[in-house]
């Protein structure tokens, strides 16, 4: 009874994980970094002093947010 549970989990770990690699292979997604963070009454507010990037195919933008989590411009 173990072995068929230990053989089970084995098996799930093996597919899921040569699925992972397949997606990232042929299938890659667009990277972003997160540019949120939530306040202290739980509002989002844009993360100061930090860069957020944005990537789609060749094209790549570099946010930074500054003092009062404004937009200081695209780098």
């Amino acid at each position: 009874m173990k072995k068929n549970i230990f053989l089970l989990f084995i098996s799930i770990f093996i597919t899921l994980s040569s699925l992972e690699i397949l997606v990232r292979i042929y299938f890659p997604q667009e990277l972003t970094t997160p540019f949120r963070v939530y306040g202290k009454d739980g509002l989002l507010l844009n993360d100061k002093n930090n860069e957020a990037i944005h990537q789609f195919e060749e094209r790549k933008i570099k946010c930074g947010f500054g003092y009062y989590h404004l937009l200081q411009g695209v780098l």
